[in-house]
């Protein structure tokens, strides 16, 4: 149960005055789940409405466990809380997403707006997917590779080694690390963590992280810089701070269509309350910077070692292909030269997709494969699993009772690839992922 701290109550009351008692009743109503769905696969989730602001974003009658579901594991869908989506929204009304882009996501583990910025951009923009907090690295990753998009680097930074890139990204969309209090009902344990004094440390962290990475960013770039929180400390004073020392200037951002969202008007900081919108708390601010005179970084070649395979990728005379120690990837040709110059600078964490694992004289087609939109899946025999073989698949077991030729095939359900199998003799060898594999009974999880 919810137990608000006196100090927090004091703090909503003054900011929210007579909608006060309001949004309190809010924190303690169940929210509605959310999720968004990946444009480039199939998807048959049961959704009760749309979010309004999101071409792909939809709310569930009922939160189903995702665990079981297969299409969840082959990233037909990614769950995330309906207020963060409005970043759609707002690349649309700046007018860019048919530019090509440099965008990094500055803060991205666990990979909600980083997956949404891939299905917004054109495929030869860059996205460069940043997580400080090299624990949190691995589920970011997972994340976007169940996404299935190419254009992507994921690095692992702090926000001042971005400053080796002086003025190479035209956005930067920084989901600051805050006190978190949009999302007290749906952890009731952060609660005991909240304090004033940690807003405040929050808050100057935040600060140091904006300052750190500003540089990285071109003249007439666009930072979006948003919060899970409410507090003024973390939103609009920090906007403030922005307008007044680093001469940042506020976008506004037309919200005739979504009068639930409040604005200041002061900073153009966009709030979203759980008694105003069907989501969670949220707040949002576009900031330019201001022109100037640059020059523009020069992106040296990589020393990539490009190598011939078999096509296995739809237009593959988009793609670079390059061998690295034990694998083969592929990367969009217009990149190869931003690799060359991210990894000379920061830690590169993850290039491209990898689409083959290389043992002794063995290609071995990679998970990442799979995944990918761009697979053609044409190229490997099929064998369609219904749902309770497909969990049995994620789950790592080998016995499906399929006979056919020995070789590579492609585990599919609903048509949709969830990874690869090795048919040997009289079984097959599955190649999903060990550390994805579904570690619940789906037996006993199936007839709850």
């Amino acid at each position: 149960m919810l137990k608000l701290l006196d100090d927090f109550v004091f703090q909503m009351q003054q900011m929210l005055a007579n909608e006060a008692d309001e949004f309190f009743s809010s924190l303690y109503v169940l929210p509605k789940t959310s999720v968004r769905l990946n444009a480039e696969k199939f998807c048959d989730l049961i959704c009760s409405e749309n979010v309004e602001w999101s071409a792909n974003g939809k709310f569930l009658s009922e939160r189903p466990l995702f665990t079981l579901d297969p299409l969840f594991h082959a990233g037909a869908y990614y769950v995330q809380e309906s207020s963060s989506m409005f970043l759609e929204e707002i690349i649309q009304q700046l007018n860019i997403a048919n530019s090509s882009l440099r965008v990094l996501d500055l803060c991205a583990a666990p990979g909600g707006k980083s997956t949404h910025l891939l299905s917004l951009l054109q495929s030869d923009s860059l996205l460069v997917s940043n997580e400080v907090i090299k624990s949190r690295v691995k589920t970011l990753e997972e994340n976007l590779v169940k996404w299935g998009y190419n254009n992507y680097i994921i690095t692992n930074n702090e926000a001042e080694d971005f400053t080796s890139v002086e003025n190479y990204f035209d956005v930067i969309v920084c989901d600051a690390p805050c006190s978190g209090e949009g999302m007290f009902r749906k952890d009731a344990e952060a609660m005991s963590h909240w304090s004033h004094e940690a807003v405040l440390f929050c808050s100057q962290r935040q600060k140091k992280i904006i300052a750190d990475v500003l540089p990285a960013l071109k003249p007439n770039g666009y930072f979006i810089y948003s919060t899970c929180t409410f507090n003024t400390e973390e939103n609009e004073k920090i906007v403030r701070w922005m307008m007044d020392e680093l001469r940042l200037n506020t976008i506004t951002i037309d919200l005739k269509k979504f009068p639930e969202v409040v604005v200041n008007e002061n900073t153009n900081t966009l709030r979203f309350y759980p008694h105003k919108v069907k989501g969670e708390g949220f707040a949002i601010t576009v900031l330019q910077k201001p022109t100037a005179d640059f020059i523009p970084l020069t992106a040296r070649h990589h020393k990539l070692k490009e190598v011939k395979t078999k096509d296995v990728l739809k237009s593959p005379t988009d793609f670079y292909f390059y061998e690295t120690k034990n694998s083969i990837h592929v990367i969009n040709k217009s990149h190869v030269n931003d690799v060359g110059l991210l990894s000379d600078k920061l830690n590169v964490v993850k290039a491209g997709t990898e689409i083959f694992v290389l043992k002794g004289k063995d290609k071995i087609p990679s998970h990442e494969l799979a995944m990918s939109i761009n697979l053609d899946s044409s190229c490997f025999k099929t064998i369609e699993l219904d749902k309770h073989s497909a969990l049995k698949y994620l789950k790592g077991e080998t016995q499906f009772g399929f006979d056919g030729d020995a070789g590579f095939y492609l585990a599919t359900y609903k048509k949709q690839p969830l990874g690869f199998l090795k048919k040997i003799s009289n079984r097959f060898n599955n190649l999903y992922p060990r550390h994805l594999f579904i570690r619940m009974n789906i037996d006993e999880a199936l007839r709850k």
